[in-house]
């Protein structure tokens, strides 16, 4: 306990000295389902810095006098922190197009020029990296940075990621997560890796059946729907991501109809898969565990009516289960679960024996998910590049995309 206090005092000084270097974080995630056409900029600035504006540009060496002028989407303010967090929603992008940015406050002080690639809209590949559970150690930066490397166009994040447990006092966990986001999420050619997250027990306060005022930062920082904590985002044509809430904020009951309605309406969508905190089917805690078998008594029926696979976190492991359907092994219709949460934070002891394990173990790492109109792979890497497991699943059926 000493030493994790001593840790948080670290933190904190550490914060209050990244953070005095104005202007602060800039990173990109999205607040629209169509990833093809939008992208959202979050920037971080001290309280007395207002005027800041976007300048987006199709062409590098952006200034002010050639770029568009965009305002902030929406500014919210911590008093107590003296920082205010903005919100840009760029829309009308063209698909599959590179673009440039900075932000600038009216005065001298502006970012570093950054850039971000849209998705296309019928894209051939599209590459994703994935995983929860990071917290703020060298293995997490070592991990993003190796990630990165994969040149993915977007990386999922289930949950549990600066353990700030909603806590005010906590801010310099995020300001320390976000810099070694910021700094190791850049491909091999210099984009900027946008972000969709689930949110987890660690970013509200309580954990559990909290509500939105409860997640102090994550629902600021991470504006990704104005309402609700699960929504929906499309990977062009070739699949869609459903983030779901394992009872943090929603309840568990209330988004079983919009799982089916989304199901039904992507139904001829090659790939649908859904990314949540807590699994189904957990690789370290007891099958029985109170959360787990919540979720797989409300999710796993709707899940069995069409979703491809998922992403589970929670547990601290590598877990892949057999295809499952009806709570049965079911190699031909089931539904694959991957997980379980560990990117960079401490590997915890696994179960393998558990009938629905094909693969699980105590090891750091994160998925790399390839997808592709015949068939979606996945693999996950630990930081020194090494695979520890695969899994392929062939387009379910054929799809005429046009």
């Amino acid at each position: 306990m000493i030493l994790k206090k001593l840790f948080l005092l670290f933190t904190l000084a550490m914060s209050s000295a990244l953070y005095a270097q104005s202007p602060s974080h800039v990173y990109l995630y999205w607040d629209h389902e169509n990833l093809s056409h939008t992208m959202t900029i979050g920037f971080h600035s001290p309280i007395e810095t207002s005027n800041v504006h976007a300048y987006i540009s199709n062409t590098k060496n952006v200034s002010i006098q050639n770029a568009k002028k965009t305002p902030p989407t929406e500014t919210i303010c911590y008093q107590e922190l003296k920082r205010c967090v903005h919100r840009f929603s760029l829309r009308g992008l063209k698909p599959a197009s590179p673009y440039y940015f900075i932000i600038h406050d009216g005065k001298n002080n502006r970012t570093k020029e950054k850039k971000f690639r849209t998705l296309g809209e019928n894209p051939n590949l599209v590459t994703m990296v994935s995983g929860g559970d990071l917290s703020v150690t060298r293995e997490t930066k070592m991990l993003l940075t190796k990630s990165a490397g994969f040149s993915p166009d977007l990386a999922v994040l289930g949950g549990d990621l600066a353990y700030d447990d909603g806590e005010l006092r906590n801010i310099g966990l995020w300001d320390l997560w976000l810099n070694h986001w910021e700094e190791a999420m850049v491909t091999p050619d210099g984009f900027t890796i946008p972000m969709i997250l689930a949110i987890g027990n660690h970013e509200v306060k309580g954990g559990w059946n909290a509500k939105s005022s409860d997640a102090t930062f994550f629902l600021k920082f991470f504006q990704q729907d104005e309402k609700k904590t699960y929504f929906s985002r499309e990977l062009g044509k070739l699949a869609v991501l459903m983030i779901l809430d394992s009872g943090h904020i929603a309840s568990v009951e209330e988004q079983v109809p919009w799982i089916l309605k989304n199901l039904t309406k992507y139904k001829d969508v090659p790939y649908r898969f859904a990314a949540y905190h807590v699994p189904l089917y957990p690789s370290h805690r007891d099958f029985q565990d109170e959360h787990s078998s919540h979720l797989r008594k409300f999710w796993g029926p709707v899940f069995d009516r069409g979703l491809t696979f998922a992403l589970e976190h929670h547990d601290h492991s590598l877990k892949r289960t057999h295809r499952i359907r009806a709570g049965k092994r079911d190699a031909k219709n089931g539904v694959l679960y991957l997980g379980d949460g560990c990117f960079g934070i401490a590997p915890r002891p696994v179960h393998p024996e558990r009938w629905y394990l094909a693969k699980a173990t105590s090891v750091a790492h994160f998925w790399v998910t390839k997808f592709k109109k015949e068939s979606v792979k996945m693999e996950a890497i630990g930081q020194d590049g090494q695979v520890f497991d695969s899994s392929e699943l062939k387009n379910p059926k054929t799809v005429n995309i046009k």
